[in-house]
């Protein structure tokens, strides 16, 4: 069984808990067999009492909401972590794309250089296709690896992931709204991102706003 545990009670959602909290809270009564749970390793929501290795510590029936983990929200929702993980994940991000659009640009660009008596000048060209290219590789990027791993690479080292409001996995639509709105959030080293992240009750950034999606720890 793997950690990112969620529950679910009544529609009001908890997590995410560990494996060890799931285990301890069908030992003291809080999770009942009934009750549903999820994590991003399992294809639907299902009883606690049918998850392996909690079947024989679950409680027939229980109805008592179980303490929140740090980074969650009593009543349902979780709570998003603030900017500085979020920007060690960023700087992560920006280097490997850094690196990706250096070989782009090593491999298709070309100066032209104008040399006189007393003059030097240098033009660089990159091309129309070697820009689309980096532009598709960038979106591609954020888009696919967070809709389908819930987290790009700099997110994954520090052991953050996106998700619905709900605690639920974000989809080819979500993912593609919040890799748009980079475009604003970005702005001036991601500063507008941070002062929006600060100022919203989920640490929110304008993208997870518009796809109701929320930054937590895995």
């Amino acid at each position: 069984m793997s950690d990112g545990w969620f529950i679910d009670r009544g529609g009001e959602r908890y997590g995410p808990y560990s494996e060890d909290q799931l285990r301890e809270f069908a030992r003291g009564g809080t999770l009942g067999a009934s009750d549903q749970v999820w994590n991003p390793a399992t294809s639907a929501w299902q009883a606690a009492g049918q998850v392996p290795g909690l079947v024989a510590t679950a409680a027939p029936g229980s109805f008592a909401a179980p303490p929140p983990a740090p980074g969650t929200a009593v009543g349902g929702g979780a709570q998003g972590v603030g900017i500085g993980p979020r920007f060690v994940a960023t700087l992560i991000d920006l280097i490997l794309l850094g690196v990706f659009i250096a070989v782009i640009v090593g491999a298709f660009g070309d100066t032209t250089t104008t040399t006189g008596d007393d003059s030097f000048s240098a033009e660089f060209d990159l091309g129309t296709g070697p820009t689309l290219l980096i532009s598709i590789g960038v979106f591609a990027y954020y888009w696919l690896m967070e809709a389908f791993l819930g987290a790009t690479v700099g997110k994954l080292v520090v052991g953050l992931r996106v998700r619905t409001l709900d605690g639920g996995p974000v989809g080819l639509g979500q993912a593609a709204i919040r890799t748009v709105l980079r475009i604003v959030d970005g702005l001036f080293f991601y500063l507008v991102a941070a002062l929006v992240v600060a100022a919203t009750p989920k640490n929110q950034r304008i993208g997870d706003l518009a796809a109701k999606t929320v930054v937590v720890r895995r």
